[in-house]
């Protein structure tokens, strides 16, 4: 099974930042297996990802 955040990262390297700022206003759920992540909460991830990136 793969955890939330190994998700996120591969999230975050297919899809583009455009594609990501597109989708921030849109209400949905990925269902990964016995886990859920909603659309806003995957935005919010990928902005720290990228703030913590940046920021180093």
């Amino acid at each position: 099974m793969m955890d939330v955040a190994k998700f996120l990262e591969e999230f975050a390297t297919v899809l583009s930042p455009a594609l990501i700022e597109s989708t921030r206003s849109r209400k949905f759920t990925l269902k990964l297996e016995d886990q859920e992540l909603r659309m806003e909460e995957a935005s919010q991830h990928q902005r720290t990802f990228i703030a913590d990136l940046q920021a180093k």
